[in-house]
């Protein structure tokens, strides 16, 4: 059986992967808008996605914050 602090670490460990991942597709899309890299998505598409993306770190900070708070 594993203890709860390591059952606690662990998933920390997958939600800052999941944040670091969330970072890189929010700069990605921040750079399709931009122009850096070309997309075929319309503009107004790729802002809604980028305030979606940005909901989406919020959310995993938040569980985060909750994880490592538990030990």
């Amino acid at each position: 059986m594993i203890s709860r602090r390591k059952l606690a670490q662990r998933a920390q460990d997958k939600l800052e992967a999941q944040l670091f991942f969330a970072n890189k597709t929010l700069q990605e899309y921040q750079l399709n808008l931009d122009g850096v890299i070309p997309t075929y998505i319309d503009p107004d598409k790729l802002v809604g996605m980028i305030e979606a993306q940005k909901i989406e770190i919020m959310v995993l900070t938040y569980m985060f914050d909750l994880v490592e708070s538990s030990y």
